[in-house]
């Protein structure tokens, strides 16, 4: 299987050490009802989702991504959304 060796957690703390709690929280509720590479996959698209809202979004563009609040990320737009997935086709 080519994901064996993977320590998922590992990379998984590693993510999260640069995240808003909030979002620690949240990938740690998941609890032991998914798969730790599943986590691991949800970690890196949120993480990838705050990288953007700091390069792409002026009004974040001053932050780190542990510094973007639940109240930012209720004001993306459908436009952010499609800029984002703009930039994923790349």
């Amino acid at each position: 299987m080519a994901n064996q060796g993977i320590n998922y957690s590992a990379k998984i703390n590693e993510m999260l050490n640069e995240m808003p709690d909030f979002i620690t929280d949240y990938i740690y509720n998941f609890g032991q009802t998914e798969k730790v590479a599943t986590k691991f996959e949800y970690c890196r698209d949120i993480r990838d989702f705050l990288r953007f809202m700091v390069n792409f979004m002026p009004e974040h563009s001053e932050k780190s991504i542990s510094e973007i609040s639940v109240n930012d990320l209720a004001n993306v737009t459908p436009l952010d959304i499609n800029r984002y997935l703009t930039i994923l086709q790349k």
